[in-house]
């Protein structure tokens, strides 16, 4: 039995850096995959993403620090 697994992408990026789009690519790649067989996804936006702050604890001479740092929520 042979398997076969393919994937199409078209992308537009209208002003965006090629960064931007490939993540968005990769969003819409992995909900597809995770949705199982024959489907099709297509990457838009819902809302503007919102920062938020998570804590990275970093090594200090005197002890641990933990400073925040803006992670994307969407």
């Amino acid at each position: 039995m042979i398997t076969l697994s393919a994937s199409i992408g078209i992308a537009q990026s209208k002003g965006r850096s090629p960064l931007v789009v490939l993540r968005e690519v990769e969003r819409a790649l992995r909900d597809a995959k995770a949705s199982g067989r024959n489907a099709i996804r297509e990457y838009s936006v819902v809302s503007p993403v919102q920062p938020t702050f998570a804590y990275q604890a970093f090594e200090q001479p005197r002890g641990r620090v933990l400073m925040p740092f803006p992670t994307e929520r969407g």
